[in-house]
């Protein structure tokens, strides 16, 4: 598998990414979405191997930073839905134009930034644990009458990652509060698999379940025993390598039937 850098730019701005290249050249791209606060590594750091994994069974693959996921996470207050589905498109147009196959693999909010990015030019997407109801996921962090009150006199809220607290954005939290996607996802046609972990403790796998009626082409919903989100154990913490790997034979089974 070879890599490079491979920066994109949308509305005056850089969308930071990195193209793995498989051994033959090939007309067939997979991009992988991270989802809210993820970044170009993935959950648990899992886009790489997911990456060589696809790389060896003959797909490109694409992964990235949307524009305010940065180091220092100085920028995040000013990320949206609307400005991350504008990243995504703008990916997808770019690409279109060096490959005639796409696939995208949306995780959480990347599976959301997915489905409203999705258009004839996506050939097959696989969604884990996808964020379609998001209000519902993510009301006790940020849309308690609370926390809206908070919102109003700050501007933003603070969410905690490993590593540091960062600011959400007023916009993003009022988008999420409104947003519906059952419109956008009655008008996807192409192929797509949700896989989820029946103890996922940020998104419930009946989200999926509900989701799934909705899709209007080849569809699919794989449950994973014991999985929680992100593929991580029960409690949130550690990243299950019995639940990575069988992530990633699911998805890469499905794009190699259905992205030919």
């Amino acid at each position: 598998m070879k890599e490079e850098e491979f920066n994109i730019e949308n509305e005056g701005q850089e969308i930071v990414g990195i193209l793995h290249r498989a051994k033959e050249n090939n007309d067939k791209l997979v991009i992988l979405v991270h989802g809210f606060t993820g970044d170009i590594d993935g959950p648990a750091g899992f886009w790489e191997p997911m990456a060589e994994k696809l790389c060896d069974n003959g797909f490109d693959v694409y992964r990235f930073n949307f524009r305010f996921t940065t180091k220092d996470w100085s920028l995040f207050r000013n990320m949206t839905i609307t400005g991350e589905v504008s990243d995504l498109k703008k990916i997808i147009s770019v690409m279109s134009k060096k490959y005639k196959i796409i696939g995208l693999i949306g995780s959480s909010l990347g599976g959301t930034i997915s489905v409203l990015s999705y258009n004839d030019k996506v050939d097959a997407m696989v969604l884990w644990y996808p964020g379609i109801f998001l209000a519902e996921s993510m009301r006790e962090r940020f849309l308690t009458k609370q926390k809206l009150k908070e919102l109003e006199r700050k501007g933003y809220l603070l969410h905690k990652k490993y590593s540091c607290d960062v600011k959400v954005g007023r916009n993003f939290i009022y988008e999420m509060k409104d947003l519906d996607l059952i419109p956008f996802l009655k008008n996807i046609k192409c192929p797509t698999m949700l896989i989820h972990g029946d103890k996922d403790s940020r998104v419930p796998v009946e989200q999926s379940k509900r989701t799934v009626r909705f899709l209007n082409g080849p569809k699919k919903l794989e449950i994973i025993k014991g999985a929680n989100h992100a593929w991580r154990d029960i409690n949130y913490k550690l990243p299950v390598p019995e639940f990575q790997k069988k992530v990633m034979s699911l998805t890469v089974e499905w794009f190699k039937r259905w992205l030919k």
